[in-house]
């Protein structure tokens, strides 16, 4: 575990920032997410759904307020645009939100925690993306954020780490000095292919 000893207040607003970049990464990573067909089509429903209920506002007001007076009908439509606007961003946000969490995440950092690699503030490394490895496919590469730990903290938990997760953690690599990309793979898969147990990534 790193750090010093904190108090309450720290550990809380250590906690906040640390909730926010998970946020952001997954905005980013939401916004990497619509290459996928699927997504992309919800995202463009979406938008269009957005655009239909802006060209419809008007006749929204009307009907739901019975005016037809100018001025209560132009203050009326005005807020009810910035409303639309701000309804349509914050849902458009948890949507991509959404594409950008990995279901695994939550498993990674209970494990993280079960290994004892966790800073004092109680942040566990957090799981930002995940994809195949070019070299052998049936390895999986999690690009993780440290989240204020070390790579040395998992290196020295390694084993713990994969019994918590069930899987075989084949190589730690750092990517800058906030991330490290993890290769693992299953024990399922690994016995099925009959992968060595460290297989050569090429590097």
């Amino acid at each position: 575990m790193n750090g010093l000893n904190l108090n309450k207040e720290d550990i809380t607003e250590i906690r906040k920032a640390a909730a926010f970049v998970k946020f952001w990464y997954r905005l980013k990573y939401g916004i990497i997410s619509l290459k996928n067909p699927v997504k992309a089509i919800i995202v463009i429903a979406y938008i269009i759904s957005v655009i239909k209920i802006w060209d419809m506002r008007k006749k929204i007001i009307k009907y739901i307020f019975n005016s037809d007076r100018d001025i209560i009908t132009q203050i009326l439509e005005c807020v009810f645009s910035i409303l639309i606007i701000l309804l349509a961003l914050i849902i458009f946000i948890g949507i991509i939100n959404i594409f950008g969490s990995k279901i695994k995440s939550k498993k990674l950092e209970l494990a993280c925690i079960s290994s004892g690699i966790y800073t004092r503030a109680k942040k566990a490394p957090f799981l930002i993306w995940k994809y195949k490895d070019k070299n052998t496919p049936v390895v999986k590469i999690w690009e993780i954020y440290l989240n204020g730990n070390t790579l040395e903290d998992f290196e020295k938990n390694l084993k713990k780490l994969e019994s918590e997760l069930g899987v075989k953690i084949h190589k730690l690599k750092p990517k800058g000095t906030r991330k490290i990309l993890m290769y693992i793979t299953s024990d399922k898969i690994r016995h099925k292919n009959n992968m060595p147990s460290d297989p050569d990534f090429g590097g």
